[in-house]
């Protein structure tokens, strides 16, 4: 996921926005399982560091309170929370996606039709590509290249483009709040709007 965000090249696999800080905070075990606990206070840690997005490549059915109040406390200061609508081939998102204020991101295939087997969006959303998704994978001797689909990916370019439209509209002086405004609403569109798979045009969209 940090490689479809911010990847700079390794192997020839770019991310969306590459010159774009990281902060990896670890949440799952060896199984890809998380706490809640620990997500949130991943969460506490990164509004604690600083950081401008906090990407949630992870969905449940069941709603934490812990984590919920983590997330509402990002928002609270600034911080942008993007995270995945689930891959349970139901309408609408899971947790985290569900709670007020997050941007839930949805997965569409490369001619821009939305997966079947991922969650349906209900009116405007932020979808992004999420079948096939070049990125890298930590192999025996080092990084190898990937394909990877889900929410998880289309949620990782997402964050990759609020990261870019936030670098330009900083550079252009717009203050924090209305370019966080700004950035997260040009991230939405219907789901019926076609050709929103082609990168070219989503980084036109960020811009």
């Amino acid at each position: 996921m940090a490689v479809v965000a911010a990847g700079g090249g390794d192997r020839g696999v770019w991310g969306l926005a590459p010159g774009a800080g990281l902060m990896p905070i670890k949440v799952a075990d060896a199984d890809g399982r998380a706490s809640p606990k620990v997500i949130a206070a991943a969460i506490a840690r990164a509004v604690k560091l600083h950081a401008s997005i906090i990407n949630l490549s992870l969905a449940t059915e069941i709603r934490d309170a812990g984590v919920a109040a983590a997330i509402a406390a990002a928002i609270g200061e600034g911080i942008v929370v993007v995270a995945s609508a689930g891959d349970s081939n139901e309408a609408g998102p899971q947790f985290p996606a569900s709670e007020p204020g997050v941007v839930a991101v949805y997965g569409q295939d490369h001619s821009g039709r939305l997966v079947a087997r991922f969650n349906r969006p209900e009116g405007a959303a932020a979808m992004a590509p999420g079948l096939d998704v070049e990125a890298l994978a930590p192999g025996p001797s080092g990084l190898v290249s990937r394909r990877a689909s889900g929410t998880s990916v289309a949620a990782a370019i997402v964050s990759g483009l609020i990261a870019d439209c936030l670098s330009i509209q900083a550079g252009a002086g717009v203050a924090l709040r209305i370019a966080i405004r700004t950035c997260k609403s040009r991230m939405m569109r219907a789901p019926e709007v076609p050709g929103f798979l082609n990168f070219r045009s989503l980084m036109e969209v960020s811009r």
